[in-house]
């Protein structure tokens, strides 16, 4: 029973940090319109250098009603636009505008800002303890273990 306890509370500590850590975000990115959900797509078309819409939902676990509404959503605020792929025009890739890059690197450099707050009293030691442990917890879920 001792391990099926732990276990279940490392799955909601890490269910707390991920929220505490989206309400930590949400406060400061709010100033400039965009919702922690929004803030994730900039952030991965980004990593990625554009996405398909497939990509997202797969990405972030959500739907593709739910995701197309956040990419509508930047849409209308000029920061994303589609494209056709030249390998298939069917396919449409979401990439930034010249509006949405320099939005991404504000809320990159914002982002950091947080994460440097919520860290500064962590040496760089446990930070990359923090990171390999995360690694290795990814790594476990990603191969089933």
């Amino acid at each position: 029973m001792g391990k099926e306890k732990n276990t279940y509370i490392l799955a909601m500590l890490i269910r707390e940090v991920y929220s505490l850590s989206m309400y930590s975000m949400d406060e400061d990115i709010s100033s400039y319109g965009i919702t922690p959900q929004q803030m994730i797509v900039i952030k991965l078309i980004a990593h990625h250098g554009g996405m398909q819409n497939s990509e997202l939902c797969k990405e972030m676990n959500l739907s593709k009603g739910t995701v197309s509404g956040i990419i509508k959503r930047l849409e209308k605020k000029g920061l994303v636009k589609r494209k056709e792929m030249e390998q298939d025009r069917r396919n449409e890739k979401i990439v930034f505008t010249e509006k949405g890059l320099e939005f991404a690197n504000l809320i990159r450099y914002e982002m950091q800002k947080t994460f440097d707050n919520i860290f500064k009293n962590s040496s760089q030691d446990d930070i990359q303890r923090y990171i390999q442990v995360l690694r290795e917890m990814i790594e476990k879920i990603k191969g089933g273990a």
